[in-house]
């Protein structure tokens, strides 16, 4: 069932409408399965309590809701530890377990109360209610929950239970759960929280597979009685019936009751059903309006009425009025009594004079959502809906309309409805008066692609702050979406192309990293081999290699075998001729090598030289032009004047004798 910030109101009667029961006996099995799920340790939601409260100072009326006004609510928090700690923590020292006796009706609030540093994240909540249905009637309840699932009879019976949700995970220190209102019927009763009748009594987080701690701690409220306060952290044990000799009765914890002798008869029993020989009687009024005393047990008939025991026929009145029943007769009967026999009730005091039972009077009956309906007074109690009374019309619409607020679709959109339209719509309700502006709906989820190619499942806020892609509300991981992430794929050669990784390694390439990029180009410049002008090889790159005058052989190529040629250079001959080769040629040819990378042009070879004869006889070694300048004689390249190849000088020669 779902029904936000929902009520329960003005069902108070000891009758309840078949409809009723069996709805609840169909929802039991979906309750048994949920509350069988296995219990983790150590949660958000460790070492949390289920509190009460009750403010003696209001009295319960139809016309209220009662959800935020319990005046200890320290409202949502977000944040871990949450900001309001300091006020939950003074709202849960504050809650009050002590009722009055009083026979006006009541109001108590049921809270879940954490110690001072957890974190609550708290999603769902599983309990039972346990109390004297003698001594206490329960009038009406409501709650700030979604969704409920209750087993039982609940809560108009003692040991039933539910199971609240939240579509918002609560992780304040206290978190208001429901209210009951009610009205002590007879003596001292208490109202006391306890595990849920299928078992445990649970807090759960909102994980996919929820993480269930054990409720520590279950309140009772004593009316006209101290009550317990199980607060979180500690707080003592829980009470329950002790019984002593003679049929006394008196709420102890365990321990007390052992001290005192008593037979204490379980955690969160009352004195009302736990020990015999109390011997207890009460008013019980007849179909016909008379009052009888006797035992709760002797007035059980749903045409019946037990006010409560030790109460007086003097005390309660039993009030008749006239009854059409499914025969279309009229008679003069209690309201219970009608409504145990299908019959439509006309009021206190009223009589069958005028009464046509064949055709009941209608008038408009107004919904808890304000709609207008025309029906018989018995029909709309029957619905549990407000009956305006006999005649009246619902144009104009007499029903009260009930407050609108934000209500958030699941794609993230806002528009303003009632709770109950924004619930049968599927939606989520915020709560009365709660605006669209700002937006108070949560943007929707959806994958976002992340710069390493995997896939995270948030909302755009959050995929923008991890730098990430988001590809639409709603839309999901599985499959992945996300393309593999890309960055600069430096080849051999030097340049750069943006790949994913694997597409970069299947060419050859070396990945640099997802998302970098080409500009600048972080590719190395590649290297290869360089001849230099000695013969010599270095690896270096193209550019390296022409700042030395050497040849690159291209990217990738190496020096070992060494790649480069002999050098050469310009080889002179004897004759002074000169022509380019190596130095190993030249030298074994005799001539004269003039270095790696000497040219023949200009001609680095000097002269041929010989020996020259002077006219005087004289040799002297020099090259032909030299020879011709001093009129010598030139005997030829490479002649060497060791021996003299010169012939002696002759000329005129004057002898002693005056001869010549």
């Amino acid at each position: 069932m779902k029904n936000p910030q929902g009520s329960w109101a003005g069902a108070h009667r000891a009758a309840r409408p078949a409809w009723f029961a069996t709805g609840v006996a169909i929802l039991a099995s979906l309750v048994a399965l949920v509350l069988s799920s296995g219990r983790a340790i150590a949660g958000p939601n460790a070492g949390g309590t289920l509190i009460l409260h009750t403010d003696t100072g209001i009295v319960y009326t139809d016309d209220e809701f009662y959800i935020g006004l319990s005046g200890i609510d320290c409202g949502f928090a977000t944040d871990c530890p949450p900001s309001n700690s300091g006020s939950c923590q003074s709202g849960i020292t504050a809650a009050n377990v002590d009722a009055h006796d009083g026979f006006d009706p009541q109001v108590w609030w049921v809270f879940a109360a954490f110690p001072t540093q957890a974190c609550p994240i708290l999603s769902s909540v599983s309990f039972g209610v346990y109390y004297p249905e003698s001594q206490l009637e329960l009038w009406a309840m409501g709650w700030d929950a979604d969704t409920y699932e209750p087993y039982g009879n609940f809560p108009w019976e003692d040991a039933t239970g539910i199971k609240f949700h939240f579509d918002q995970p609560r992780r304040s220190q206290l978190v208001e759960i429901c209210f009951f209102s009610g009205v002590v019927l007879s003596g001292q009763p208490y109202f006391s929280l306890g595990g849920h009748p299928l078992g445990g009594g649970d807090f759960y987080d909102d994980s996919a597979v929820p993480i269930t701690d054990p409720i520590m701690g279950f309140s009772s409220l004593g009316f006209g009685t101290s009550g317990y306060q199980a607060l979180p952290g500690g707080g003592g044990a829980p009470l329950g019936a002790c019984c002593f000799s003679g049929g006394s009765c008196t709420q102890l914890t365990y321990d007390d009751c052992m001290s005192a002798g008593g037979t204490y008869s379980g955690d969160y029993t009352d004195c009302a059903t736990s020990c015999s020989g109390g011997g207890s009687e009460g008013a019980c009024c007849q179909p016909d309006g008379t009052c009888v005393v006797v035992p709760y047990e002797n007035c059980l008939n749903a045409d019946q009425y037990y006010h409560g025991d030790f109460t007086t026929c003097e005390s309660w009145s039993c009030p008749v009025g006239a009854c059409c029943l499914p025969n279309e007769t009229c008679t003069v009967i209690t309201y219970d009594a009608c409504w145990a026999y299908g019959g439509t009730y006309y009021g206190d005091g009223s009589s069958c004079a005028g009464v046509n039972c064949s055709a009941p009077p209608e008038g408009a009956c107004c919904e808890i959502d304000g709609f207008c309906y025309i029906a018989t007074s018995f029909d709309c109690w029957d619905n549990f809906d407000s009956y305006q009374g006999d005649g009246s019309s619902c144009s104009p619409n007499p029903c009260s309309q009930p407050p609108v607020g934000a209500c958030c679709s699941p794609s993230g959109t806002c528009q303003i409805e009632t709770g109950f339209d924004c619930d049968s719509m599927g939606w989520s309700y915020k709560g009365d008066y709660t605006s669209c502006s700002p937006s108070p709906c949560p943007p929707p989820p959806g994958a976002c692609c992340l710069s390493n190619g995997s896939c995270s499942f948030v909302t755009t806020l959050e995929c923008t702050t991890l730098g990430g892609t988001f590809q639409g509300g709603g839309t999901s991981c599985s499959p992945d979406p996300c393309p593999d992430p890309e960055g600069a794929c430096c080849s051999s050669a030097g340049s750069c192309t943006i790949l994913s990784s694997s597409a970069c390694t299947s060419s050859g390439g070396s990945y640099q990293g997802n998302g970098t990029t080409c500009a600048p180009n972080p590719c190395p410049e590649p290297t290869g081999a360089c001849c230099l002008g000695n013969g010599t090889c270095s690896v270096l790159t193209s550019d390296g290699c022409v700042g030395v005058s050497g040849s690159y052989l291209g990217a990738e190529t190496t020096c070992s075998p060494n790649p480069c040629p002999d050098p050469t250079g310009a080889c002179c001959r004897s004759d002074g001729s000169c022509f380019v080769t190596t130095s190993a040629l030249c030298t074994a040819e005799g001539s004269s090598y003039q270095g790696n990378g000497a040219v023949c042009v200009p001609d680095p070879c000097p002269d041929p030289t010989g020996a020259c004869c002077l006219s005087n006889g004289t040799c002297s070694v020099m090259t032909l032009v030299a020879c011709v300048d001093l009129s010598g004689s030139y005997q030829g390249n490479n002649v060497v004047c060791n021996p003299n190849p010169c012939p002696d000088p002759s000329g005129a020669c004057c002898l002693a004798s005056g001869t010549c």
